[in-house]
Order: structure tokens, then C-alpha cells, then sequence
């Protein structure tokens, strides 16, 4: 299977955040059969993490996205022209056949060929996912890069509570793709599983899937997504 073999960044150098990068739009793609109610959960999630920046960011919604020419004349993927690419070499080094490895389409986006207009890419599965160690990941971001987000643990709930997780989780990776938590921060930080707030928050890390995503929804809810530092946070991170 040719596949256009992507270097991991651990062959060669660690993950760099790239937090100063302020993107100008976010690209959203998806994975082929993810629910239309999922689909415009996280774009309702990433309108309203825009929201919050007070910049003036776009919204470039792809669904399926593929090129002109996304196929070579061999029928294969090009690298770097459709989400099936990013799809189909996350596959190929996934460590089983029912999981994607998100490090591998992190990576994929990092390296691939730069644009004029400074923006960061949204790639929506259905999936399951994972990360280095872990058995699961629900999302995996890189800051001033993009994420990768699985609806695939939120399955099994009502479609309310479902949609307004999915919310929650894309806002949470659009977060860090915008630069939070700042490395410099110092205050109401948990560095357990990289940087997250401990506040009510958005931003703090949600480890029992779904339960800790419910709450952190139904905090969100009520109490609005960010807390105050990390209010500030993302102010700063914009005004620069």
C-alpha cells in the first residue's frame, strides 16, 4: 500500500508549540459517515472559542475535504490533498485496526506544506483514537497547529448530553491550538497530562471519559467556559 510514509516527529525532533502562531481561520475537516449532528456540535464549539478571542478569525468548514487532484493515477491518495489521506496513514501506523493514531495526523499537519494565510486545521472522526501510551484519547492538539477530535467515547449518551460534549471537547483542543495554558503560567495548573486549568474551566483535564466531560459540560453550562485566568490567558495570547 503506498501510503507517501510520513517521518514521525520522534525519529527526528520533539513536538514544539507553536503558541505565537495566531492563526486568521480554522479549517474544519471530517471523516467520511460522522453524524451531521456531531459535525455542527464542534463547529458550535469552535464559533464560540473564537468568540472568546475577540479576533477576527474565520471558519472554513471542508467536510470531506479533497482537493482537485487528491488521487494519484495508480488510484492512491497524494499526501497532504484529502482528510482520507490523513485518515489512511493514521491507519497504517495505528498499533491496531480499531483506533487511529492521532500522533501520526498531529504530525502530518505540522509538516505539511505552508499556506499564505496563517491557520490551523480541525479534523473531526468518528473513529477511536490514540496517543504514544495511552489506551485512548478523545482529542490530541498542537498549539498554533490544529487537533484531532473523536466523538467515538461520547457515543453512548443521549444526543443532547452528546452534543453538548462534543461542544465541550472541541472548544477544550481549540483552546490549546490558541496557546492555553501558557507555559509561563503559574497559578491553578495541573501538569499531569500537559498543561490543563484546575478552575471550573473548560480547559482542565477530563481523564474518566464520559463522566469528567459531562461535568465539565454542565459547568460550562453554568458557570460559562472560561474561568478568569484563563480569560486572561487567551486575551494575552491575542493582543500580542
Amino acid at each position: 500500500m503506498s501510503t507517501g510514509r510520513v517521518k514521525l516527529l520522534s525519529e527526528e525532533t520533539p513536538h514544539v508549540l507553536i503558541a505565537n502562531t495566531k492563526p486568521v481561520s480554522v479549517n474544519v475537516m471530517n471523516q467520511n459517515g460522522l453524524l451531521e449532528e456531531s459535525r455542527q456540535a464542534a463547529i458550535s464549539g469552535i464559533k464560540d472559542m473564537i468568540a472568546l478571542t475577540d479576533a477576527k478569525i474565520k471558519i472554513a468548514d471542508l467536510d470531506n475535504w479533497k482537493t482537485d487532484h487528491y488521487k494519484s493515477a495508480d488510484d492512491q491518495y497524494i499526501p497532504y490533498r484529502s482528510v482520507n489521506w490523513y485518515l489512511q496513514i493514521a491507519k497504517y501506523y495505528s498499533r491496531n485496526e480499531n483506533q487511529l493514531n492521532a500522533d501520526i495526523m498531529i504530525d502530518s499537519l505540522l509538516m505539511k506544506p505552508k499556506h499564505n494565510n496563517p491557520h490551523c486545521d480541525i479534523i473531526l472522526v468518528h473513529d477511536d483514537i490514540y496517543s504514544k501510551n495511552t489506551n485512548f484519547v478523545i482529542g490530541l492538539a498542537l498549539a498554533g497547529v490544529g487537533a484531532i477530535i473523536s466523538v467515538h467515547r461520547f457515543r453512548g449518551l443521549d444526543e443532547q448530553t452528546r452534543r453538548q460534549c462534543i461542544k465541550t471537547e472541541t472548544m477544550h483542543e481549540l483552546g490549546h491550538v490558541f496557546g492555553l495554558i501558557p507555559a509561563q503560567r503559574t497559578m491553578c495548573i495541573d501538569e499531569n497530562l500537559g498543561m490543563h486549568c484546575i478552575n471550573k474551566c473548560i480547559m482542565r483535564q477530563g481523564t474518566n471519559v464520559p463522566h469528567d466531560w459531562i461535568t465539565i459540560t454542565n459547568d460550562r453550562l453554568e458557570y460559562g467556559p472560561l474561568c478568569l485566568l484563563c480569560q486572561a490567558d487567551l486575551k494575552n495570547i491575542f493582543s500580542r
